[in-house]
């Protein structure tokens, strides 16, 4: 590994390190409920972009790693944030994959996703044809999402992000 490689991973570990130091004060600080919820949803993302943004910086790549592990090609990203965009453009970069739905819960008020890739609501998830997997981006929220779109999966296999970002 070159100098240049390690001093940016050190950076960026200083900076994760100083992030999660001003987050840990400010939580110990703060007497509203709602804030500290709210923080520590921002630090889930922040930990999630941070290991992924490491990897890619590393040359891994988790996400075309499981998706050819499970041999997953016709996939299905549930959330139309931020996250969603950055997995979307990096599925772009594989010629074997292809995002054929976005889901999101406001789905009816979107009309199409990036791409001009469908965007459907929870109900329309009934009309998804040739998915092998859904990649839910709201990681914050996995656990109420995974109970609200469990039954109208159709036995597709759902993941969060998370999860294969963090998988060894």
């Amino acid at each position: 590994m070159n100098t240049k490689k390690i001093i940016g991973i050190a950076g960026k570990g200083l900076v994760l390190c100083t992030a999660i130091a001003g987050i840990y004060g400010y939580l110990k600080k703060s007497d509203d409920k709602e804030d500290i919820v709210v923080l520590k949803r921002y630090k889930r993302y922040y930990g999630l972009t941070s290991e992924w943004l490491s990897q890619i910086i590393t040359g891994r790549d988790s996400v075309k790693e499981y998706l050819d592990q499970y041999g997953y090609k016709n996939i299905a990203i549930y959330g139309m944030g931020s996250i969603a965009e950055l997995l979307s453009k990096q599925l772009k970069k594989y010629n074997d994959n292809q995002v054929k739905y976005y889901i999101d819960k406001n789905g009816k008020e979107l009309y199409y996703g990036l791409d001009g890739v469908e965007v459907i609501d929870i109900e329309g998830m009934d009309k998804m044809q040739d998915v092998d997997v859904i990649i839910v981006t709201a990681v914050a929220d996995y656990n109420e999402i995974i109970e609200e779109i469990g039954d109208r999966a159709n036995n597709v296999k759902i993941v969060s992000l998370e999860e294969i970002v963090n998988k060894n």
